[in-house]
């Protein structure tokens, strides 16, 4: 996302990633993104977010191509088509956001310097730094081969999460079925998308007895087999992000210089 200068240590920005996921989970209106953003060194927060959402949605491209296919499996109930096929609509519509601000963004930055040669006060001149600077962070779809790349390991992301569940499914002793790992991921993706209770526990764990239910899974198991996901998706990260942090050295302090590089 930072390509193809000024890009962050591996290191730092895994352990950015995991300490804003964990303010995420027990913080409203997900304020582990600017915490994120604030982290981040050698970019303006306002370009940090930017790239933040551009992998938003990234993962909402694929998030939509698994509501389609599950869409067309008549065995899956219908409790769920209802809040998938509005998840859907809102992706599609995320999307088409995106895709505007990209192809229009050499206008809109025409725009923001037409806006500062004629705007009259000095206070709000930082509002345009902040959206131009969040405008250039979007230079990374001009860039054919690594927005390749970005879908490429996206897709790849997302059938690890699908196989985390498949393999943990298969371990607990239910009936492993890559469906249900799938069917899985899109419930526990729609349950994330509302607020919910610090940590996600226990709307975690019913998302999850109430999914493998369909399949088969009997209540006990299925417990089970949300309280060890929990562990590895939400508690494990969590405590390594806690590590990294003390590691790499991390202040909390927010950044306070905006300009463009």
């Amino acid at each position: 996302m930072f390509y193809p200068i000024d890009r962050p240590a591996l290191g730092k920005l895994t352990a950015i990633m995991l300490i804003g996921q964990t303010i995420n989970l027990f913080a409203p209106m997900r304020l582990g993104e600017l915490v994120k953003a604030t982290l981040v060194e050698t970019k303006p927060v306002s370009y940090v977010l930017g790239t933040q959402v551009f992998r938003i949605v990234l993962d909402t491209i694929m998030l939509a191509v698994l509501i389609v296919i599950l869409l067309f499996q008549v065995s899956l109930p219908d409790w769920w088509r209802g809040p998938g096929e509005a998840l859907l609509v809102t992706s599609i519509l995320v999307i088409l956001a995106m895709g505007f601000l990209v192809v229009s963004r050499r206008h809109l930055f025409r725009l923001l310097d037409w806006l500062e040669v004629r705007w009259p006060f000095n206070r709000g001149r930082s509002i345009l730094d902040m959206a131009r600077s969040f405008l250039q962070s979007l230079e990374i779809a001009s860039y054919p081969v690594v927005l390749m790349a970005l879908l490429v390991l996206s897709i790849a992301i997302w059938v690890l999460y699908a196989a985390v569940n498949y393999i943990m499914l298969a371990a607990v002793g239910g009936s492993a079925s890559w469906l249900a790992a799938l069917f899985l991921l899109v419930v526990l993706m729609l349950g994330i998308a509302v607020p919910s209770s610090p940590g996600r526990v226990g709307v975690y764990h019913y998302l999850v007895v109430k999914a493998l239910a369909i399949f088969g899974v009997d209540q006990a198991t299925a417990l089970s087999y949300a309280i060890l996901l929990h562990f590895i998706t939400i508690l494990l990260p969590a405590g390594i992000g806690a590590l990294l942090a003390w590691q790499q050295g991390i202040s909390f302090k927010a950044k306070t210089q905006y300009q463009d590089e």
